[in-house]
């Protein structure tokens, strides 16, 4: 399991919120498929609320991502959850 914000880390189960000051879909995206190109994997499973709040240098399309991840075979899931600030129509969802 990985956190991610500007980059993957090793998620802390102990943490309650996430620690990072933006969320860079692309960027993780890339290093995901940079991960996985020697790696049998099965996808991706990304919780999120959705928002892409990525500053330069990492604010990669994450949607190019997403694709070269499924050319090499690697499917990308979202699962939404979660209130984005950004959005007043999001939906809490319990899991």
């Amino acid at each position: 399991l990985f956190d991610f914000a500007r980059t993957l880390t090793p998620m802390d189960l102990e943490l309650k919120e996430g620690t990072g000051d933006q969320t860079a879909f692309g960027a993780v995206l890339k290093e995901v498929l940079a991960q996985t190109r020697d790696r049998s994997t099965l996808g991706v499973l990304i919780f999120s609320d959705g928002a892409h709040r990525a500053i330069p240098p990492d604010d990669l399309d994450p949607l190019t991502a997403a694709r070269q991840l499924a050319d090499s075979q690697v499917p990308v899931y979202g699962v939404g959850f979660g209130a984005s600030s950004l959005s007043s129509a999001s939906l809490d969802l319990g899991i």
